[in-house]
């Protein structure tokens, strides 16, 4: 399997998806709040911690997401259940309650094109936070 050390940053026309170790730590913690209330810099370190280690076994790849104009953090994404045989990896997008579809329409394509590049021939689960409409009809269409 190709290395993940390389896929970062990775930059779509509005975003920058980015290793969460290259964000504010406080910025991650806030964001990690909204899900979790108990969320502190321990819980947070490990789980990044954590995050880092599946990446560099080639278990999942987890990045935070930024708006490359005001570089506020807008969440992460990534891809988990990774394996050799390409069985059924999950892509998946946490982001902030207002992040436009359009943004997170865009940020659902860049992690697909990559995530088939490297797995041709897996059949990909998605879970996207927060969805609509429009975003499950996309999402149908892969």
């Amino acid at each position: 399997m190709k290395s993940f050390e390389g896929i970062h940053p990775i930059l779509t026309n509005h975003l920058r998806l980015d290793w969460l170790t290259e964000f504010k730590l406080q910025d991650v913690i806030d964001f990690q709040k909204k899900f979790d209330k108990n969320a502190d810099i321990k819980s947070t370190g490990d789980f990044i911690n954590e995050a880092m280690k599946d990446v560099m076994r080639q278990k999942a790849l987890l990045w935070g997401i930024e708006d490359k104009e005001n570089h506020k953090f807008m969440g992460m994404g990534g891809i988990a259940n990774i394996s050799e045989d390409d069985t059924a990896p999950t892509i998946y997008i946490q982001a902030i309650d207002s992040m436009d579809t359009g943004l997170e329409l865009e940020l659902i394509n860049r992690i697909h094109i990559l995530a088939k590049n490297y797995w041709p021939t897996a059949k990909f689960s998605y879970n996207v936070y927060p969805s609509n409409a429009e975003i499950e009809r996309h999402l149908k269409l892969y």
